[in-house]
């Protein structure tokens, strides 16, 4: 699959965001992530990734975890959404 199909995809997939009143409480389902991800052949399987989720902390969290890694010889990569300024 090349970028533009990717892109052609999730173009077909809802935007919950642009929807008045939507409950996220029924839809908090791992179903679609997990379909979206067998289509893209699950690219997250060619790396060792963590995934940090919550309400609060997730910025030091981060932060904490690439600094121990990297202090272990690690390649760290971080991508926050929605991105961090400061």
């Amino acid at each position: 699959m090349n970028f533009n199909q990717a892109v052609s995809f999730l173009n077909t997939r809802p935007n919950f965001e642009q929807r008045q009143n939507y409950s996220y409480s029924k839809d908090l389902e791992l179903e679609r992530v997990r379909d979206t991800l067998l289509f893209l052949e699950n690219p997250h399987n060619s790396y060792f990734s963590i995934l940090v989720a919550g309400t609060n902390g997730k910025g030091s969290v981060v932060a904490m975890t690439a600094a121990a890694l990297r202090a272990h010889g690690y390649r760290v990569g971080v991508f926050t959404s929605p991105h961090l300024i400061d």
